[in-house]
């Protein structure tokens, strides 16, 4: 598959994460060009019941495990275990199988003093989120996709690493081998971790111009090696570069990674017209086996003020549209 995007509805918001191939069922387990089946009755929230049997799911949702909705979990009167406990029992019934964060791995959080050691245990609970993503439970398959931040200072700082490449290889190298599952410096006996991708939306420092195209090409190339040192087997992902997209392709033409991210926060009824010109541009440039995955898709459920309704099967026919090879 060279192009896959789907959405999964929860409550009000929309999170994707991952591809991978279309289902004959919605999102939801209803019907895929006419929503939710008539037999099926809302208990929760969540359109429906479970999957139904065969039904190929096509979905990850995005921020699983991190304590991201603060304000949900305090309402719904959980600890941080209870709510992952909550999400495990979801992600089981509506057969996702995969989620992604974007925050887990910034450097400057991860490693605060460089040379003073790695902090797993901080204010972002690395750790603690990654465990609690592959721990098992009953019906629950879960893989993540980590996105790995070479911040260090404020925000906005170059994120280029220069005068530090070393050093941020051996962090690199560092976040593999403890979450790769290899049997070498594991962090437990659970967790797998074989998709990183390098930064998340590099596009705001690539239009402020505190990043150049060309940095970003040697970061993508610094991350490869390093991720490749520490486990050979890893999947690489790019971040979502934007329109610079057609300056740094032609730059990555000889480097090795396996998928771009593209992401779409839209209340338009269409697909963002650029898909097909980003495949143009990574088949011609030696990446014809590269992917395009939406990493992040949100949109709103039902009819908020002045909007149009998105029903289940407006999902469901959303992701009809998708090109595909």
């Amino acid at each position: 598959m060279r192009h896959a995007a789907f959405a999964l509805a929860l409550s009000a918001t929309v999170w994707f994460c991952g591809a991978c191939a279309p289902s004959s069922t919605g999102a939801d387990g209803g019907d895929a060009d006419g929503g939710p089946t008539p037999d099926q009755t809302d208990t929760d929230g969540l359109d429906g019941d479970a999957p139904r049997p065969g039904a190929a799911p096509a979905y990850g949702v995005f921020q699983l495990y991190g304590d991201e909705y603060v304000r949900f979990r305090q309402l719904m009167g959980q600890s941080l275990p209870d709510y992952w406990a909550f999400v495990d029992t979801h992600v089981a019934r509506l057969q996702a199988s995969s989620t992604r964060t974007n925050t887990l791995l910034i450097w400057q959080i991860v490693e605060p003093a460089l040379g003073g050691g790695f902090q797993w245990d901080n204010e972002l609970q690395t750790d603690a989120v990654i465990k609690a993503a592959y721990a098992p439970a009953a019906g629950k398959q879960m893989d993540l996709l980590l996105v790995i931040e070479p911040s260090r200072g404020a925000r906005g700082d170059p994120p280029y690493p220069t005068g530090l490449e070393a050093e941020y290889q051996a962090f690199v190298r560092a976040v593999v081998e403890r979450y790769d599952g290899d049997g070498v410096d594991d962090v437990d006996d659970h967790v797998r971790v074989k998709h990183w991708q390098v930064m998340n939306e590099p596009f705001w420092a690539l239009s402020q111009g505190v990043l150049t195209p060309r940095q970003y090409a040697d970061l993508v190339v610094l991350t490869e090696q390093a991720i490749h040192q520490a486990d050979p087997e890893a999947k690489i992902v790019l971040g979502d570069v934007g329109q610079a997209i057609s300056e740094i392709a032609p730059l990555l033409a000889s480097a090795r990674f396996d998928a771009v991210d593209r992401h779409f926060w839209s209340a338009q009824n269409a697909l963002s017209p650029d898909i097909p010109s980003v495949r143009q541009l990574l088949d011609a440039n030696n990446h014809a086996g590269a992917e395009i995955w939406m990493c992040e898709f949100g949109t709103w459920r039902n009819s908020p003020q002045n909007q149009p309704v998105h029903t289940a099967g407006w999902f469901a026919g959303w992701s009809a549209t998708v090109p595909r090879a």
